[in-house]
């Protein structure tokens, strides 16, 4: 996890050989949070947004 600010995620990926530990595949995603009902984004709120902030840290 390398961002967590609001209604926004950046995570960052890495796939490593478990033989060797050579690094074949890496992939960054942002992730924005979205209210289905409003189609907004939105800051998460309760338990996600506490999840998230654990993970974070």
């Amino acid at each position: 996890v390398l961002l967590v600010d609001g209604k926004k995620l950046k995570l960052f990926h890495t796939m490593r050989r478990k033989t060797d530990n050579i690094e074949l595949a890496t992939c960054e995603q942002f992730l924005l949070h979205v209210d289905l009902n409003t189609r907004k984004s939105i800051e998460p709120v309760g338990e996600v947004a506490s999840k998230l902030q654990e993970i974070f840290k």
